[in-house]
Parts: structure tokens; sequence; C-alpha cells
């Protein structure tokens, strides 16, 4: 997965489905600096073909570490979702110093 600032922040582990919808929600990224996994919304990525990749425009390498995790590794509550999704969309807005400022 390739972070906001072009760095690779870890490797897609798993697809997380939503049984009753059937589809895809999070991709489970390996994190490369060893922390452990952490879920990745599928409304905030891109896919790559070449190179085959996952960029994340979002944020940056270093706050994937930052994402919230689960309190259960195999299922995600409604809190639990909001969180990441919120941390997500947070980092749309505020992950570079350019994006603080006005757009106008």
């Amino acid at each position: 997965a390739l972070a906001a600032d072009g760095k690779e922040a870890g490797v897609i582990k798993d697809l997380w489905v939503d049984r009753a919808d059937v589809m895809v929600r999070y991709l489970e990224v390996e994190l490369t600096a060893g922390a452990g996994t952490r879920l990745l919304p599928i409304t905030m990525l891109r896919l790559l073909r070449e190179p085959r990749k996952v960029e994340v425009y979002a944020v940056r390498a270093e706050h994937f570490a930052s994402v919230p995790t689960l309190k259960e590794a195999d299922r995600i509550t409604v809190l639990e979702e909001e969180r990441i999704c919120a941390f997500y969309a947070g980092g749309r807005l505020y992950a570079e110093p350019k994006r603080l400022g006005p757009v106008l």
C-alpha cells in the first residue's frame, strides 16, 4: 500500500467481506514497520494496475500505525468502523501540511 507521501506503508494481507451485502469493505494491511495489521476502508484507496499497488491518498505512511485497532481480530463493531473511517477521513483534510490552509 502506497501512502500519500509515496512511501510503502505495508502489504495487503487479506480482504474483509461484508457477508450481508457480499462486497469487500476493508483491506487488511500488514504494516512494514512491524506494528501489526490495520484495516483500510475500500472507499479510501485507489487500485493501480501498474505497478500492482494500492494507493492511499488520505494518510502518510507513518500515520498507518495510528489507525484504530480492533478489539477482536476476526470481527468489527459499528463503533470500530466509525473510528477507522473517521481516521482516514480526517487524514484527507489534515495529513499533509499543504491541506491545512484555505483552498480559495
